[in-house]
């Protein structure tokens, strides 16, 4: 038996889950299966971790409802929208993340010692902030709608300001830089115009993946230096673009936008030459328990209480076949793009006429 992914450098729980199935006669008991997992995986354990690995695998990857969509409109790697608004499919109970996270980030000077459990308390931050950045962009739209310009500039900061953050925790551990992926595409250049050749595509197949962006972001990654020069930067032309059209009560009209992002950050970043470090900077259990301390409070909000059921709702208004549903073909969008901001906006947003 043998997997072909296309990715395969994360979620290394799923790979060995999987792989060991072709020696199982009979179904095992998955929490048990974890607990070991998570002994082997670190050298030791102790209850609270087995615990946290339970949260993980009883939210993130528990995928219930045979969707291939759930990889759709992450809010960091997605390119911004107003209308269509983002939707990021949302499968389970955030809290579960959350409660995860804060048990691993409390046993992180017992663990620290182990470079798995350092990767994963790494990738675990990255993952929750990025469930944080629904709330954000989400206070944003619905700003928008109410003509709150105040508000906007408030959220569309918190926005990137937590976008500046993920691209420092995945800065401080190898497996998250892009200084590595471009390094390895340029390692066996023989010359400075095959060096530029070669870095020219590693840059353009995680990004545009084509001369005008054909299958944009299909093979988007959430690495550092990816992060601060491509989806950072998309994201502020967004808050910036949104705060003027309120400023002067222009109407906002995505192409205009999606123009904008392409010229100014997109098309550019596959031809630029920077220099990305490939190791690690700073130290990780000093900024997670900082990010940890700072963006946990907003964790708390009531939104998240009601992000599963959103996610759950639009799944029941789905009216694509099953196999539609499962391999991921695209709803129909509403047709009209460009809108002014006005109080209604709230009923675009939940994809209501």
């Amino acid at each position: 038996m043998g997997m072909t992914p296309e990715g395969i450098f994360q979620n290394e729980v799923v790979y060995e889950f999987f792989t060991e199935n072709v020696w199982r006669k009979a179904p095992r008991d998955i929490s048990t299966w974890i607990s070991k997992y998570v002994l082997n995986r670190y050298g030791k354990t102790n209850k609270f971790i087995d615990l946290a690995w339970q949260y993980l695998k009883n939210s993130v990857y528990n995928n219930s409802d045979n969707l291939k969509d759930h990889d759709s409109n992450a809010i960091p790697d997605h390119r911004p929208s107003l209308s269509p608004a983002l939707h990021p499919d949302v499968w389970y109970n955030p809290e579960d993340l959350y409660v995860a996270w804060d048990i691993m980030t409390l046993n992180l000077d017992e663990f620290s010692n182990s470079s798995l459990f350092m990767y994963d308390i790494v990738d675990v931050t990255r993952n929750s902030l990025q469930i944080l950045s629904i709330k954000y962009y989400t206070d944003l739209v619905y700003a928008f709608g109410r003509g709150d310009i105040h508000a906007v500039e408030s959220h569309g900061n918190q926005l990137l300001g937590l976008l500046s953050d993920m691209d420092t925790v995945l800065g401080s551990d190898s497996h998250f830089l892009l200084g590595r992926w471009i390094k390895a595409a340029t390692d066996n250049a023989m010359d400075m115009q095959d060096n530029w050749f070669l870095q020219f595509n590693a840059r353009n197949q995680i990004t545009l993946w084509g001369p005008r962006g054909e299958i944009r972001d299909y093979a988007c990654k959430q690495w550092s230096g990816l992060i601060k020069d491509y989806y950072l930067p998309r994201w502020e032309i967004f808050v910036n673009y949104t705060l003027d059209i309120m400023a002067h009560n222009k109407t906002y009209n995505a192409t205009e936008l999606d123009i904008m992002i392409y010229e100014k950050v997109e098309f550019p970043f596959s031809y630029r030459l920077d220099q990305y470090p490939t190791e690690p900077q700073g130290d990780s259990v000093a900024i997670v328990k900082s990010l940890h301390k700072k963006y946990r409070p907003d964790t708390m909000s009531e939104f998240f209480q009601t992000l599963q059921q959103a996610t759950e709702e639009r799944h029941r208004k789905d009216k694509r076949n099953w196999i539609q549903r499962k391999y991921g073909s695209q709803i129909k969008r509403a047709k009209t793009q460009n809108i002014g901001y006005n109080p209604r906006l709230h009923h675009v947003v939940n994809g209501r006429n």
